[in-house]
């Protein structure tokens, strides 16, 4: 970006936090948080298959996550998450999932997929069996 002498700092600063609330803006549009993406960045495959975002006021979970093949552990618990992607199913390794303590009405019915799944903990939720 280049700044011309005559422009005051916090213009310039209004001028790049407005750039970001657009990308934002464009992110959340196909229903996604950009936080959620930045702490899914935490667990890459070389180092862990464990991803712990518990308490991070997610609202969705982040598309990426059905890319994460290698994850065995997903605890999304104490969220604000309504419901949970069918495309969790593509998980084939996870093997412990926790989803308690969130506002979910329902669970996916592609979770039988998930043939590895041992512990599924949706326990303080709104499901209505």
């Amino acid at each position: 970006m280049q700044v011309l002498e005559r422009e005051a700092p916090h213009m310039v600063m209004r001028e790049i936090w407005g750039k970001q609330d657009q990308r934002d803006r464009k992110v959340n549009n196909i229903g996604y948080r950009p936080k959620a993406i930045d702490i899914l960045i935490r667990f890459p495959p070389e180092t862990s298959d464990r991803a712990v975002m518990r308490d991070e006021n997610l609202e969705a979970l982040p598309l990426q996550l059905e890319s994460c093949a290698h994850l065995t552990y997903l605890d999304v618990s104490t969220n604000f998450l309504r419901e949970i992607s069918p495309a969790l199913s593509q998980l084939r390794r996870l093997e412990h999932l926790n989803v308690s303590a969130n506002e979910l009405i329902a669970l996916p019915d592609s979770l039988h997929l998930s043939t590895q799944l041992q512990v599924l903990n949706a326990r303080n939720n709104r499901i209505i069996e």
